[in-house]
């Protein structure tokens, strides 16, 4: 039992864990499946007003210098494995969830290059019209891995069974790609939130004349390109990441991304804005003093975690069995460094005389 906001929160942990398994997200506004079977794909990302899922298929990929001629790339559908994929899945899924919120994560890789990635999904039950999506890449291979690129494919058919009717569009300035059919009134895909790496955009239609092989997708990372005149038709949208080089042994920073989904254009707009924590856009009504928020970064993390309030508090760190794990008194930054503690979701407690806020924060070893 958790101590939160002056009163009393349970917070009981729902471990999964199968050879299969597949975890739902859903906001109230927006839903996500997540299957550990299907590593580095996804299916199922629902607007909450519909009863006909969005996405057709969604993937991400990597290539590096190293292996000029090897993508690694996951693949999955409505009807399943579009093809193999590259991926085999190292920890089966494992979600937790309380009455506000939902974590889901597991671990893939491909052998080929010796890379693992960690995959962690974060939502939560206040109708938001986003949920975020953080991956780590790990190199395990014997080399550094130079001139690395991850793609992020997201193709969606609005509704399912008429797929010759979508048009796509892209705001550069949000990072932000989607889909949409102006009849259905259905706008659904994903903004980049880590804004610190160089992304190129691309789109292209006909899927299964363009995109359906190993080479296709290698080409789609080498030279990715933005035909603005595609519309009304069976499109898909994609971004590529220009990553930094990962030493042996070594690996990246987090890197986020929101699905996002909504009834009009403003929507997932909004929606990104706040899945990346601006929410000046949204909400421009001045916050009180009680309504202060802390800051935590990055998040999740690896080694340590800086957190911030505006002014001197108390800080208290639970795991989530409610055992406290670490305390800091009258600060307003710290840094937190869990050696001894495990991946997982942790809550974070700012208190500062009559104002109690807490935040949760994800560890991810």
């Amino acid at each position: 039992m958790l101590v939160l906001g002056g009163g009393f929160l349970s917070y009981t942990a729902k471990p999964l864990a199968s050879s299969k398994t597949l975890f739902l997200h859903n906001t109230g506004a927006t839903s996500l499946r997540v299957d550990d079977h299907l590593p580095g794909g996804f299916v199922y990302h629902n607007l909450g007003t519909s009863s006909t899922d969005n996405l057709w298929r969604a993937f991400f990929a990597l290539y590096f210098e190293e292996f000029p001629e090897h993508t690694a790339f996951g693949q999955a559908n409505d009807e399943g494995e579009l093809s193999s994929g590259t991926f085999s899945t190292m920890d089966s899924l494992e979600a937790f969830e309380d009455s506000t919120s939902a974590v889901s994560s597991f671990s893939f890789q491909d052998t080929t290059i010796g890379i693992t990635i960690y995959q962690m999904v974060l939502s939560y039950k206040s109708n938001e019209h986003w949920i975020k999506l953080n991956i780590l890449l790990s190199n395990n291979s014997a080399e550094n891995l130079t001139g690395g690129k991850l793609l992020f494919f997201y193709d969606a058919d609005i509704p399912a069974y008429d797929f010759n009717n979508d048009y796509c569009g892209l705001d550069s300035t949000r990072l932000l790609l989607y889909e949409y059919d102006p009849t259905s009134s259905i706008w659904t895909g994903f903004a980049i939130l880590t804004d610190t790496l160089p992304v190129l955009f691309g789109n292209f239609n006909n899927w299964y004349g363009n995109g359906n092989s190993p080479e296709d997708i290698l080409e789609l990372i080498i030279s990715p390109t933005w035909d603005s005149s595609i519309s009304d038709t069976d499109c898909a949208v994609y971004s590529v990441i220009i990553l930094n080089d990962i030493p042996a042994g070594g690996e990246t920073d987090t890197i986020s991304f929101a699905f996002v989904c909504g009834e009009d254009l403003e929507t997932i707009s909004a929606a990104t804005d706040e899945a990346r924590g601006d929410t000046s856009t949204v909400n421009e009504i001045p916050l009180s003093p009680k309504d202060i928020s802390i800051s935590i970064f990055p998040n999740p993390f690896n080694s340590s975690v800086h957190i911030r309030a505006d002014y001197p508090g108390d800080f208290r760190i639970y795991d989530i069995t409610g055992r406290e794990i670490a305390s800091f008194e009258r600060e307003n930054s710290v840094i937190w460094h869990p050696e001894e503690a495990r991946s997982g979701v942790y809550i974070v407690e700012f208190v500062s005389g009559p104002v109690r806020t807490t935040q949760k924060a994800v560890l991810l070893k």
